[in-house]
């Protein structure tokens, strides 16, 4: 079942980018406004990690993660209202050592360490701006909503504080999967055709690294599927 779902989406995105590719081809020009648009972005991204006992241990790990990505599409308005395109883009995750967190039942102190993760992702991406000014410039506030796939993965350590040769290594080995992307954006527009633009968002995903459960007591450690996203970039109408 999980494989249809993946290969359903799959096919579903490499329809939708095939169409909103096609649609470009007809991209036209009227009073200065252009349809088609690119539209690069960076940003800062977080993945969460949970780590828990059976015996109340109860910790999240913060892994701070760069982002950056760009869309491609067609503007179905011209001064804002709704647009469509296709998005690829690539998230690294990296943490060099965790604070310290005890095991009861395995009477010790513990971090995460040498942790390095990230994805590939390619979307399709539909979204809204109400646009507020003028020819010569205004603001715009709007939403946005991405589906398709990524591939990813990482690995990390569990040291134990007291001996740092005493290790457990976790990883992933189910790399592909699902995404889905909602955002908040509010945007400052120069002109007709150009835009800066900062957006808040949160991804959800298959976890790209496994549950860890292999040791040091009733440790658990597992990624939470949602990543918060805060980005900015710039657009430009072609």
């Amino acid at each position: 079942m999980k494989k249809f779902f993946v290969v359903a989406v799959t096919v579903i995105v490499v329809l939708s980018i095939s169409s909103a590719v096609f649609a470009q081809d007809n991209a036209f020009a009227e009073d200065g406004w252009k349809k088609r648009f690119s539209s690069p972005s960076y940003g800062l991204s977080l993945m969460m990690l949970n780590v828990s006992d059976d015996n109340g241990l109860e910790e999240t790990i913060l892994v701070p993660g760069f982002d950056f990505r760009i869309l491609n599409g067609t503007n179905i308005s011209k001064r804002g209202g709704f647009y469509t395109g296709y998005e690829v883009g690539a998230t690294i995750y990296h943490l060099g050592e965790s604070d310290s967190f005890y095991i009861s039942d395995a009477s010790m102190d513990a971090h995460v360490a040498e942790l390095f993760a990230g994805c590939v992702y390619i979307m399709q991406k539909y979204g809204y701006r109400l646009d507020l000014g003028a020819k010569a410039g205004g603001i715009s506030i709007g939403t946005e909503i991405g589906i398709g796939i990524q591939v990813g993965g990482g690995d990390y350590e569990v040291v134990d504080d007291s001996d740092e040769d005493n290790t457990i290594s976790g990883g992933t080995d189910n790399p592909l999967g699902m995404l889905l992307e909602l955002t908040l954006e509010g945007s400052l527009r120069m002109g007709q055709n150009k835009r800066l633009f900062a957006g808040l968002g949160v991804m959800v995903s298959n976890p790209m690294l496994d549950e860890f459960d292999g040791g040091f007591g009733s440790l658990d450690v597992e990624q939470n599927p949602v990543r918060p996203v805060l980005r900015g970039g710039f657009s430009m109408n072609y």
